[in-house]
């Protein structure tokens, strides 16, 4: 196996690299990634991108509660944690999707501790204005030209049953 090289990661492997190196309070953050660890050991939900998309979310959170908030316990983290990770994350330029996708893991794993002091609020119950998700906003339908296009390749083809699927689907 040879050397891994900075330009072969992903985005999101490039964000947890620079994470990893500007961890303040590394003691910490290791001692709630190995409170992290033995939680998803166990888990057996979802698909594996979903499990490596929440515990990768879990893990900066981890690292954003070591050096704000010196927490060592998973267990103790409360709404105020969850507020002020939300505000960071807004101030930091991510998405409203990527925001939400955070709190669902961290809810999730959250979830699977045996015994959390803190009941966690809902998405309406923050004390932080959460962003709607936009999702497309661009029109895919085609344009007469494209569908008269391919309404004149199917006649050439002699394909009455795409001709007629076309006007079905319009």
């Amino acid at each position: 196996m040879g050397k891994l090289r900075l330009s072969e990661l992903t985005t999101i492997d490039k964000e947890i690299f620079d994470m990893a190196r500007n961890i303040e309070n590394m003691g910490i953050y290791l001692s709630l990634v190995s409170q992290l660890d033995k939680l998803a050991r166990h888990n057996r939900q979802g698909s594996f991108r979903t499990k490596e998309r929440y515990y990768e979310a879990m893990r900066r959170f981890c690292a954003y509660l070591a050096d704000e908030f010196h927490l060592q316990k998973l267990e103790n983290i409360s709404g105020k944690h969850l507020t002020a990770y939300v505000l960071w994350m807004q101030e930091s330029g991510k998405s409203p999707s990527t925001i939400k996708t955070d709190l669902a893991a961290i809810r999730f794993f959250h979830d699977k501790m045996s015994s959390p002091k803190y009941r966690f609020p809902t998405n309406d119950e923050l004390a932080v204005e959460l962003e709607r998700r936009c999702f497309g906003g661009t029109d895919r339908t085609w344009s007469n030209t494209e569908f008269n296009k391919m309404l004149c390749k199917a006649l050439a083809m002699d394909r009455y049953d795409f001709i007629l699927a076309l006007y079905l689907a319009r």
